[in-house]
């Protein structure tokens, strides 16, 4: 093994052992075969070496395990990638998570499909806030209805300040992720990687998805925030609103 060849391999695994996606590569028989540390704390593993040789159905239930396997034997069976597929994840010990995955055909040098290697950025925090600005979103309706109709002002502030609130911890949680800079260091991380690897390196197609991933993720998280603020400022209008008909303090 030569120099040049053992730096890469050790760029590859820091890279995908500071990135907080789950990273895997397996074989055709769907069992991993490289992981990144993310991937071990998702299915609560001990250790990168116990996770090895095992599938799916070791860490999750069997609807799941089946869906899973189902998809990667059908990109051996094309050869066509499969991409941003939201996974509802149900695992042993009864934890449920979302994922956004996307995998693809793993080959050799002689471009023969040896496995796949797959991509999962966790989205629970995202869907359970897409959940509750779908139930603020029937409630702030059914309070605008009730508002036409009678002078209800109590009842209104009482579920407004109520929607407010679970509305504005939402955006806390998406404002910090995206404040944090984690993806813009490692996406720069990422980047650098790829300027040392050679254009016919194996690693270079996964780094380059990664890339991808990551510009997906910081959009989907901006357009999450947007709608989140959106929500927030007809939720306080509501509050004017009922300020006028009857004087009551806007809440903090």
């Amino acid at each position: 093994m030569n120099q040049d060849f053992f730096d890469q391999q050790v760029l590859m695994l820091t890279l995908l052992n500071h990135v907080e996606d789950a990273i895997y590569f397996k074989d055709r028989e769907s069992r991993f075969r490289l992981v990144n540390e993310a991937l071990v704390k998702s299915v609560r593993g001990k250790s990168i070496a116990e996770v090895l040789g095992r599938t799916d159905a070791d860490f999750f239930g069997a609807a799941h395990a089946q869906a899973a396997y189902s998809v990667e034997q059908e990109i051996l069976r094309t050869g066509k990638p499969v991409l941003n597929l939201e996974e509802k994840e149900d695992f042993l010990d009864g934890r449920v998570a979302w994922h956004s995955t996307s995998k693809y055909p793993l080959l050799n040098s002689e471009g023969d499909t040896i496995g796949t290697y797959g991509i999962s950025r966790d989205i629970t925090e995202r869907k359970q806030a897409e959940a509750k600005m779908a139930r603020l979103n029937s409630e702030l309706l059914n309070t605008e209805r009730r508002l036409a109709v009678m002078d209800f002002a109590e009842l209104i502030l009482f579920h407004t300040n109520h929607m407010a609130d679970v509305s504005g911890q939402a955006i806390d949680r998406v404002s910090a992720v995206m404040g944090s800079g984690h993806f813009a260091q490692i996406k720069q991380q990422a980047e650098q990687l790829i300027s040392l690897l050679s254009p016919d390196s194996p690693a270079m197609d996964p780094c380059i998805s990664l890339l991808g991933e990551l510009e997906l993720e910081v959009d989907q998280q901006e357009k999450t925030r947007k709608d989140l603020l959106a929500l927030k400022q007809q939720l306080h209008g509501i509050i004017e609103l009922v300020k006028a008909r009857k004087h009551v303090p806007l809440p903090a």
